[in-house]
């Protein structure tokens, strides 16, 4: 087994970023790639599924509205029993942060935690589900969650 060798300095920015991992749900989609929507509006939902399907992910950045919205998330999930309504116009990115995102970065601070994703269709509930695997499933998410 081949080992990186790390200075002091790039040890200390990796407990850093783990850190703001566990501790920000915006640090935590600063430091995961989020499986996003297709890039080109041309690019079809199948060529998009067989992207997702091999492992792939679309980098999406957080704009105000992102942020905002995970501030609300993070307030709502520390509350016993939080409640959240969010009203944001379609391509907002409510599916991704709300469906995808924050249930990833609670089931890691809380790993017993049980979870119900309900959706309008099974489809679509299969999509956040599988965007979730993906992201548990990435080496950020493990150094950060282990």
């Amino acid at each position: 087994m081949t080992y990186l060798k790390l200075t002091e300095e790039d040890a200390a920015l990796q407990l850093v970023r783990r850190q703001r991992m566990r501790e920000s749900l915006i640090g935590f989609a600063q430091n995961i790639d989020i499986p996003g929507a297709p890039v080109k509006d041309d690019q079809s939902l199948e060529e998009f599924d067989i992207l997702m399907a091999q492992g792939g992910s679309i980098e999406t950045g957080l704009a105000a509205h992102h942020i905002l919205l995970m501030h609300k998330l993070q307030a709502c999930m520390e509350k016993r029993y939080g409640r959240l309504m969010v009203f944001m116009p379609p391509g907002g990115a409510k599916s991704t942060y709300c469906s995808v995102v924050a249930p990833t970065w609670y089931m890691g601070n809380n790993p017993g935690a049980q979870i119900i994703l309900a959706s309008y269709g099974t489809d679509l509930a299969k999509k956040h589900g599988a965007k979730g695997r993906i992201i548990v499933q990435q080496p950020n998410f493990m150094d950060a969650f282990d």
